[in-house]
């Protein structure tokens, strides 16, 4: 009974004389100097216009040319007469005094009308337009539900400094409005929201929102979107998104996206997205993409992209890539992971298992070598750091076995008939057949320094030095191919130090760009 009494109380003292008031006459809130003039309520004045734009051949009196300048735009007349009234560069809509005017709500102000004084009926039908499209400032504001609160009986569009909403549904803020649920603001914001489930601008929004469940703005967006679920800007965006699932911005983004599931950009993206499972920015993304799954970039960019599986990157890319699947079209910098590629070009290095680059090397080889008599294996990479795959066999005498052969390499051409090579190869040893359950320590680590020498265009024969060190618990040296070795036998564990040869053939297939040497 008590809160009965209460709501009873409030409406019938407050809420039924505040709707009268709106119904009867203006509001008696004078409001500041630099918001706009407000709108008259009452049919007496309603069609009076509040000034005459001058037409083109008016001319200035001399007491207007000395008087102070103004200081903004503060009418509507004025934002849209297409002239810069306070001579600050910007004309009418592109003016941040016009933001506040339902005409200039969801205007665009890509571009800025063109500063020529329009005709005489223009203006002034423009004047007319705009006159009954003035804001009706209510500083205060209690909304219950939509269509019931105080700015219900409102003749035209209603501007709020201060709101107080269960569920809120109004136009224009410029301030701070509190709801226990949601609020749905029609126009444009400048301020403040913060509720409990939901916040939705229809407009541009300038300022902070702050929900449990969502924040919207449909227009473009300048500040801090913060939420349990979901951000959305449905244009640009420039400040911080942070979120438990999603974030999603309709156009260009700067600054800051933080979400536990994924984060979207439909344009170009400037500054940081962290992300739990993905990635997404349409345009090109310049700065730092971190996330648990997939990074895309769709049109290239600078920067950084980190994840725990894939980072794709089309169009040029300059920066680094750091996961298990690196991916890019042109790239400039370094790949970092187990399969990296440049599908067209590539200046820097890829460090990985498998390395490809569009115009980069792509060459199978032959090689004898201290590990194993015969070697199969194929180098990719750069034009001038590649990773050599491969696998061997030692066929003959007592110590018959195979091996599996991993390195990475830089390249250099001398000459056009005429390369060096330095690489570091890992050669894992098995008895007979490839023992992939085999746990015994059995390997052999290579430095080799090769010249090579095409003899002809597609074919290079090389040969050179290496030093080895085998290490195992099976055999004590490695027995082919080397001329000095020292074993040390003091533990189970044989360490022996070798010197040996290598010498191969490879294959260099002109494909594409691969292989160039211009």
């Amino acid at each position: 009974m008590k809160k009965i009494s209460f709501l009873l109380v409030l409406y019938f003292g407050f809420i039924l004389p505040m709707t009268a008031l709106g119904q009867d006459g203006p509001s008696s809130a004078t409001p500041p100097a630099n918001m706009p003039a407000i709108a008259p309520t009452n049919e007496a004045s309603a069609g009076k216009p509040q000034s005459e734009t001058p037409t083109e051949e008016s001319k200035p009196t001399e007491a207007a040319t000395n008087a102070s300048p103004v200081v903004q735009e503060n009418t509507v007349a004025q934002c849209g007469d297409k002239k810069d009234n306070d001579n600050d560069g910007h004309v009418d809509c592109a003016d941040q005094d016009c933001g506040i005017f339902s005409i200039c709500v969801n205007h665009s102000t890509q571009s800025e009308p063109s500063p020529a004084r329009a005709s005489s009926s223009e203006t002034e039908a423009a004047s007319d337009e705009s006159s009954s499209e003035e804001l009706i400032v209510r500083p205060f504001s209690i909304g219950f539900v939509p269509g019931l609160s105080t700015d219900s009986a409102a003749s035209g569009e209603v501007l709020n400094h201060f709101s107080l909403n269960f569920i809120g549904w109004q136009d224009h803020l410029r301030g701070a409005e509190f709801s226990i649920l949601g609020a749905i603001r029609k126009g444009s914001v400048t301020g403040f929201q913060g509720s409990h489930l939901f916040n939705v601008v229809a407009g541009d929004m300038r300022g902070f929102q702050g929900s449990g469940i969502v924040n919207v703005a449909a227009g473009d967006t300048v500040g801090l979107q913060a939420t349990g679920l979901v951000n959305v800007a449905g244009k640009s965006f420039r400040g911080i998104q942070a979120s438990g699932l999603g974030n999603f911005a309709g156009g260009p983004f700067v600054g800051l996206q933080l979400t536990g599931l994924a984060n979207v950009v439909t344009g170009d993206g400037t500054g940081f997205q962290g992300s739990g499972l993905v990635n997404v920015t349409s345009g090109a993304m310049n700065g730092f993409q971190a996330t648990g799954l997939v990074n895309v970039s769709k049109k290239g960019g600078k920067g950084v992209q980190a994840s725990g599986v894939a980072n794709v990157a089309t169009g040029d890319f300059k920066g680094l890539q750091l996961s298990l699947v690196n991916v890019g079209t042109h790239v400039t910098g370094a790949q970092v992971g187990l399969i990296n590629i440049a599908s067209k070009s590539m200046k820097g290095a890829a460090l990985g298992l498998i390395n490809f680059a569009g115009d980069g090397i792509f060459a199978p080889t032959i090689w004898v070598s201290p590990a194993s008599m015969v070697n199969l294996g194929l180098k990719m990479g750069t034009r001038n750091v590649y990773s050599l795959l491969g696998a061997g066999v030692h066929p003959v005498g007592d110590d018959k076995r195979t091996s599996l052969a991993f390195g990475f390499g830089v390249h250099g051409d001398v000459s056009k008939r005429l390369w060096l090579e330095f690489d570091l190869m890992h050669n894992r040893l098995h008895d007979r057949k490839f023992d992939f359950e085999s746990c015994d320590v059995d390997f052999i680590e290579q430095a080799r320094l090769n010249l090579g020498f095409r003899f002809a265009d597609d074919f290079s024969l090389y040969a050179g030095p290496t030093l080895d060190v085998l290490v195992s618990e099976v055999r004590d040296e490695s027995g082919f191919a080397t001329f000095y070795t020292h074993t040390d036998k003091s533990s189970d564990t044989s360490v022996a130090i070798s010197l040996g040869l290598t010498a191969g053939i490879q294959w260099e297939p002109k494909i594409g760009n691969l292989n160039r040497r211009d």
